[in-house]
């Protein structure tokens, strides 16, 4: 069941070996599509636990219960709570956590036997130096590089690409690049859509839509395009 393949309403194939990667400004509408992405994964695979990484905690989740029907926990305070042991949705808002507690968050996750899905917003909350992109957990890294041969999927929330892991972009199975704010940003996912752009499938600068983005499989680059919103996507 956890090995199984699906496919999105617009035919892209995804599964617990994927990683996400949604790179946009503030207010395209990046949350909304993982909101729906999560959704998405508690259905195919029923009986998923998925952790989210949320420092915001300002509700961008809370609607999970109603439209997946998952049990949803909030967890809010500087200690890295343990792990669900029962399908449902651990959200942990962490509040004044030293760095060594994100290490452990995600080193439960990375030491995990069975199949997951870890959702990590503001990443920039990971960096212990900011904008140097390697002082973030070890155990992020693993997951990102490692975490599919045990159906670990992750999906990442970028604001920006500059100063973050380089592993998030660069060990993303699925590319999904919003409007883009600097050039350094536009060139670090400019190579995954070139293909799209000499056929002519993608013809815009920007996506034409505001919670529109180009979306690119890596090892399905031919099919790369844009959508509109989330909607003709999942």
């Amino acid at each position: 069941m956890y090995r199984a393949l699906h496919k999105t309403r617009s035919g892209v194939p995804y599964s617990l070996e994927d990683r996400w990667a949604l790179a946009g400004m503030t207010r395209t509408g990046k949350t909304t599509v993982a909101r729906q992405l999560i959704a998405l994964y508690l259905r195919s695979y029923p009986g998923l636990r998925v952790h989210i990484f949320d420092p915001k905690d300002v509700g961008d989740y809370d609607a999970l219960g109603k439209i997946s029907g998952a049990r949803v926990l909030h967890v809010r305070g500087g200690r890295a709570p343990d792990l669900l042991r029962e399908p449902g949705v651990l959200i942990w808002h962490p509040r004044r956590a030293p760095f060594e507690e994100y290490e452990r968050f995600f080193q439960q996750i990375a030491d995990d036997s069975e199949p997951n899905l870890s959702v990590v917003d503001e990443t920039r909350r990971l960096i212990k130096r900011l904008g140097d992109g390697t002082s973030y957990p070890a155990p992020f890294a693993t997951i990102l590089q490692e975490g599919a041969g045990q159906l670990h999927s992750m999906i990442v929330l970028l604001q920006e690409i500059a100063g973050t892991p380089r592993q998030i972009v660069g060990q993303a199975t699925h590319l999904l690049r919003f409007r883009l704010e600097n050039a350094y940003d536009e060139r670090a996912t400019d190579r995954r859509y070139a293909r799209a752009r000499a056929s002519g499938r993608i013809s815009t600068r920007e996506p034409a839509h505001w919670h529109g983005f180009y979306h690119a499989r890596v090892d399905m680059l031919d099919a790369a395009r844009e959508y509109p919103d989330w909607r003709a996507f999942l």
